[in-house]
């Protein structure tokens, strides 16, 4: 899983150091996430050494398989395991998901032989899919009475419940913690925002006892499910693997080798047989020819090569040593535009012409300086500074013309950051940058072989970086002969005190107060009323009473759908209003095509029948439409208690921000990852103002929405009848969710002090590699 860029980095340390480089691993597994196959290509080029024989399955046929999937003949490796009884399908992508967890239950629960805990782990491609068979799994725990005790942990992913005997997975590394990406733990026991865990070793819980805080360590999720990325490199007893139609043979190697014992591939039906497919299989295929063109179609899918490109894949093409080639020159367009400002066509410093200029204002000013001020002084040669006492005397030496003796500071001060730049890349010029630009050189101009690297190159350069350090020596004491000229000239002169004109004094008027980022909403009971109505889910709270009714109207009427559909849409109106509409509905049924059946004398019986039932229930249907509003006024009534609570949400305004705490609390907002979000909470709090902006908008927000950072995904309870908010104000309203999380948690203190902390030592180690790596810049090594 090493990209190719992430693999370089490594080889040239390795390089540098003159150390031995030795890798480990397997090219037909996962690949790397970034571009390039950096480890296939080393072995590619140089060979390796190769372990054939597998260990980790028990059983001979599986350690087949395993070669196998290795090798891309997924077909051949199902076809086992179908016939061991360990491909199953199901219609579709959910009961698949039903029926791993169905089967993954009772090898949870069990044990091995010797009385431990059997190791089982669920695998899946995407994180949807590990999020829900999480849920499920511990769903189906809870339903056999286990998973009491519950408690909330915000975890980076969001609001998380663990109880004792939860599975926990960690997902980012944290050595003081002891913990690494995808290690797998059994919870202890568990409180608001603390986690006790034992974590794996050789077994399920049998390890280290850690204890986890949510302020210190939250990348962490339920250990039920995993992704095949997360598991690579693990071994189980038992795993299930649900098969999705994005994986490919690296994923599949990968999930279908984790296992001791067992392995259960479960997938849908409808992911592998489309339905061009499922036409050709006739009008009612039975359970085994859909089964058969699954695994056909499951097969296809985990043979595909999704394997990353190397570029030393196209070296023996023609258009790759072009491009090669091309990489030395410098562009001359980009994004369609000509490129004007390139280092080669910008003017070198010309160090002879600014030395004869600073000698001719040097000359002019020392023939102006009187004898008597000069007596005491000390002249300065070209190329040689000045003592450091001397220079500081003159600078605190008062001068008629202010605004020089600046000038000459701001000059030498360009100079002293020009030197250290162009001191820093001579420095780091090594005779392996000098060999790669002979390489340059060599392939632009199509020559063959290994380019050599001559010792009076080497020479050439050294010689080069003595001459400029030898001209900035120059152009210095230049610039200080400067300084000391005019210094005597000023100290000379009378010194005439110059008074600044007076300031207009500015009174800042009020600021004008900021909007309300939501205003109160009091609700009067109308709206009460419709807020309790909006509650009322008819598919669940109504179904019996509709159902009802529907049966009278499709017995009584030709065209029952729009009457129903007339009445129910009276249901929000008041008693009186519903009771005289649907009288009115219900007078005449002519409009909804009459009534079923005939009457008459050469009528049959069966009409005539007909036509008595429909009589009948067109009498019942006021009734049956008047229960319905009854039980829809009842389950309106239930939520009575929750809508006013949420009615003394509403009453909490939440304050305006300004620009810039607004553009804070949405960088909070759009934060997914812990690390990042700690920072962006960090910098939303960086000054005392912005402190007691953020946190007086993040109180308002929990107590009007709550402390979570996801309510900007679904701020409808917090929001009144006519409010709304924009995507940006969604982000807004996230960040404050976030930061009164971090409040809520007593958090939020100890983040900025770990992130002060964090930085002062992130300087200190910059300011320390910056040294060495000066330090061992000088030296440029042996010639070659």
């Amino acid at each position: 899983m090493v990209a190719s860029e992430q693999l370089s980095r490594i080889v040239q340390e390795v390089e540098r150091r003159g150390a031995k480089l030795v890798l480990v691993g397997d090219a037909m597994q996962l690949q790397p996430i970034e571009a390039g196959a950096g480890f296939r290509a080393i072995t590619e080029t140089i060979g390796y050494a190769e372990l054939s024989e597998i260990w980790r399955q028990a059983e001979p046929w599986m350690r087949q398989a395993s070669v196998a999937f290795a090798r891309g003949e997924a077909g051949v490796a199902l076809k086992a395991y179908r016939e061991a009884g360990m491909v199953r399908f199901s219609p579709d992508r959910e009961s698949a998901r039903e029926a791993l967890i169905a089967a993954w239950k009772p090898d949870y629960l069990g044990r091995k032989p010797d009385g431990r805990v059997t190791e089982t782990l669920i695998l899946a491609q995407t994180n949807v899919d590990v999020l829900a068979l999480n849920a499920m799994a511990r769903s189906a725990l809870k339903a056999d009475g286990l998973l009491v005790d519950e408690a909330r942990f915000m975890t980076a992913r969001g609001e998380r419940m663990f109880a004792p005997g939860d599975r926990v997975l960690f997902l980012e590394n944290d050595r003081p913690l002891g913990v690494k990406n995808g290690m797998l733990a059994t919870v202890e026991t568990a409180s608001s925002g603390r986690l006790v865990v034992k974590l794996d070793r050789d077994g399920a819980g049998d390890g280290e006892r850690i204890e986890v805080r949510a302020e210190v360590y939250r990348n962490l999720d339920h250990g039920y499910a995993a992704t095949v990325h997360k598991s690579q490199g693990a071994t189980l007893d038992r795993v299930h693997v649900l098969a999705t139609p994005g994986m490919d043979r690296y994923l599949s190697y990968v999930a279908m080798t984790r296992h001791r014992h067992a392995v259960a591939l479960h997938g849908a039906l409808a992911d592998f047989v489309p339905e061009w497919r499922r036409a050709k299989l006739g009008p009612a295929p039975s359970s085994d020819v859909l089964d058969s063109a699954a695994l056909d179609g499951l097969a296809r899918r985990l043979s595909r090569d999704g394997s990353k490109a190397s570029t030393l894949d196209y070296a023996d093409e023609a258009a790759f040593r072009e491009a090669a080639v091309s990489l030395t020159q410098p562009p001359e367009s980009m994004d369609g535009e000509a490129v004007l400002d390139r280092a080669s066509d910008r003017p070198l410093l010309d160090a002879g012409r600014m030395a004869a200029g600073f000698t001719a204002l040097a000359n002019r000013l020392e023939a102006e300086v009187p004898p008597s001020a000069t007596a005491g002084s000390t002249a300065v040669e070209v190329g040689v500074a000045p003592p450091a006492a001397e220079l500081d005397a003159a600078a605190d030496t008062p001068a008629t013309g202010a605004s020089v003796s600046p000038a000459l500071a701001v000059i030498e001060a360009a100079l002293t950051r020009l030197e250290r730049s162009e001191t820093e890349i001579a420095d780091r010029v090594r005779p392996q940058d000098l060999r790669a630009l002979a390489s340059a050189f060599a392939e632009r101009r199509g020559l063959n072989g290994h380019a050599v690297l001559a010792p009076a190159l080497v020479r050439r350069a050294r010689s080069m970086i003595a001459k400029v350090e030898g001209r900035w020596r120059s152009l210095h004491g230049l610039v200080a002969r400067l300084t000391v000229a005019w210094n005597a000239l000023a100290a000379a002169r009378p010194v005439v005190a110059l008074k600044a004109a007076p300031e207009a004094a500015v009174t800042p008027g009020p600021s004008a107060p900021l909007k309300p980022f939501l205003a109160a909403v009091p609700l009067d009971e109308t709206s009460v009323r419709q807020a309790l109505y909006d509650r009322v889910d008819p598919k669940t709270h109504l179904k019996l009473m509709a159902d009802a009714l529907q049966r009278r109207l499709t017995m009584a009427v030709v065209e029952p759908g729009p009457l129903y559909k007339a009445i129910f849409a009276e249901l929000r109106q008041p008693w009186e209003v519903y009771s005289a509409r649907v009288g009115a509905l219900l007078s005449d049924p002519e409009p909804y095509g009459g009534l079923r059946g005939r009457k008459g004398w050469f009528v049959p019986a069966a009409d005539k029948e007909e036509r008595a039932k429909a009589v009948t229930a067109f009498a019942q249907a006021l009734m049956a439409a008047n229960n319905l509003k009854g039980q829809f006024e009842a389950s309106a009534e239930k939520g009575r208690a929750a809508e006013m609570q949420c009615g003394k949400r509403l009453l909490i305004e939440v304050p305006g921000v300004s620009p810039i705490a607004a553009a804070a609390l949405a960088k909070v907002g759009r934060m997914p990852a812990t690390k990042a979000l700690d920072d962006a909470v960090v910098e939303a709090v960086s000054t005392p103002e912005l402190r007691a902006e953020v946190l007086a908008f993040a109180e308002a927000v929990g107590r009007r929405f709550g402390a979570n950072g996801a309510i900007g995904h679904s701020p409808s309870e917090g929001l009144g009848p006519d409010q709304w908010l924009t995507s940006e104000e969604r982000q807004i309203l996230s960040g404050g969710g976030y930061v009164a999380s971090y409040v809520e948690d007593g958090t939020l203190d100890e983040v900025v002090l770990r992130a002060q902390l964090q930085q002062q030592t992130q300087d200190l180690q910059r300011t320390e590699d910056l040294r060495r790596d000066l330090d061992r810049g000088q030296d440029l090594g042996p010639s070659l």
